[in-house]
């Protein structure tokens, strides 16, 4: 920079850099936000809260799409314990779900909940085929249980894969679980792993566990808000799939082992009454509701490795400490679009839905945009200019007027003047910190 400029240019080509700078700035804080979904099916119409059978339904009636669509079919209701060849279908579609990148967080836990909700537990029968009577299948888990020949695994270092994939499932779940947008203080949780072996043919006891947890700390907004789920609709939703198989499931049908995990939470912001509450705290009910459920669905004979406890004992769980509340601070309220506000009050305006883009012209206002796409493309110019984005937002600026004027911009430009003033030229970009 030219430090022999005149200060009245000098003065404009700094702010112009801040400009440039806050501009720049602001689409790596606004640009990347977790997205929020439209909750269709509510959590507790979900495993592990309703039976497999009701969350099948739920989804499968609610749900339309090419994987929902194959996920449904009716071959899929009550899949028997012996059933190796469905068994690995739905292993095969939990590896679809696991690996499609385009799907959502949130379409990637109805699929996932509805294969463990078809996968087969102690409950299911023993077999659907009629010549597998009771009697001949109670006697086949009797001579697994005592006399097992282990056979080897179709992979020779599996033991070593093994251990790569519970490290794997514990950052699984410490990712879904630690990571908590800011300010959702309200979450479901939903912990699904099933495991299914067969050696030398023989089917192994099934290991089957489920874990679900749920926090709202302000609960009785439901009873007050008869619609119920409009505080869901800008839920957060994050999620897992995993599976694991040691032999080739088109080649080896019934033979080594499939391991699977579907980890959510899905969290919103969940807020206290307001002054203008119509509920007494008596109607409003409990302060905060937090309930677990852990089910147990694995064969009685069953001596594995216990994933779910193994993970639950390691990974942390959300807090459920809510900050201290200060009721005489009322939220900012965005004001509408023309209205003058002062320079600092922007940070309750950028991010915002209609300002996700923005630009901070410190002598005249705050310029809105929906997004930074749209921010770019009206800030496009000739790649001749030198920097195209740059001299796009001097353009903006110079050729419309601000989404919000600040009525503190001549109190800031002469303060900063006064600054401009009392510093020697190779000092003056102190000055810029009154605009920061």
């Amino acid at each position: 920079m030219d430090y022999n400029l005149p200060k009245s240019k000098k003065k404009v080509a700094l702010v112009i850099g801040a400009i440039i700078l806050a501009a720049i700035t602001g689409f790596y804080l606004y640009s990347p936000k977790l997205p929020t979904y439209e909750i269709s099916i509510a959590p507790t119409e979900l495993l592990p809260f309703v039976s497999q059978e009701q969350a099948r339904v739920n989804i499968c009636d609610t749900m339309k799409g090419q994987l929902y669509d194959e996920i449904c079919q009716e071959k899929f209701n009550g899949v028997g314990k012996e059933d190796a060849e469905k068994i690995d279908e739905l292993f095969s579609l939990l590896k679809k779900i696991e690996e499609d990148q385009v799907i959502s967080d949130y379409e990637r836990l109805l699929l996932a909940q509805a294969v463990f909700a078809s996968l087969p537990t102690k409950d299911s029968p023993l077999a659907l085929q009629p010549e597998f009577s009771e009697t001949l299948s109670d006697l086949k888990d009797f001579i697994s249980q005592k006399n097992i020949a282990y056979a080897a695994e179709a992979n020779g270092n599996s033991a070593a894969n093994e251990a790569d994939f519970q490290k794997m499932m514990m950052e699984d779940l410490e990712k879904v679980l630690g990571n908590l947008p800011e300010g959702d203080n309200a979450w479901v949780i939903s912990v699904a792993i099933s495991r299914h072996e067969w050696i030398n043919g023989e089917r192994q006891p099934i290991y089957s566990e489920q874990y679900g947890e749920s926090y709202d700390p302000y609960p009785g907004v439901l009873i007050e808000d008869k619609s119920g789920w409009d505080q869901h609709d800008s839920a957060h939703v994050q999620s897992r799939v995993g599976s694991r198989s040691t032999s080739s499931t088109s080649q080896n049908i019934g033979e080594g082992e499939r391991i699977a995990y579907s980890f959510s939470i899905m969290s919103w912001q969940s807020k206290p009454y307001g002054a203008d509450s119509k509920l007494v705290i008596a109607e409003a009910g409990p302060s905060e509701k937090y309930l677990t459920s852990r089910y147990n669905l694995s064969e009685e004979n069953y001596k594995g490795m216990d994933f779910l406890s193994d993970l639950l004992g390691v990974v942390d769980m959300p807090s459920r400490e809510q900050p201290n509340e200060q009721p005489e601070q009322q939220e900012k309220v965005v004001p509408p679009p023309g209205t003058p506000i002062k320079r600092s009050d922007i940070q309750f305006i950028q991010g915002t839905p209609g300002c996700d883009g923005s630009i901070d012209d410190p002598r005249t206002g705050l310029y809105c945009f929906d997004n930074y796409e749209q921010l770019e493309q009206m800030a496009g110019a000739p790649e001749e200019s030198g920097d195209p984005f740059k001299h796009g937002v001097v353009d903006i600026i110079v050729s419309t007027s601000p989404t919000y004027p600040y009525i503190d911009a001549a109190e800031l430009e002469k303060e900063y003047d006064d600054c401009l003033e009392q510093h020697s030229s190779e000092d003056a970009d102190q000055c810029m910190e009154i605009y920061n």
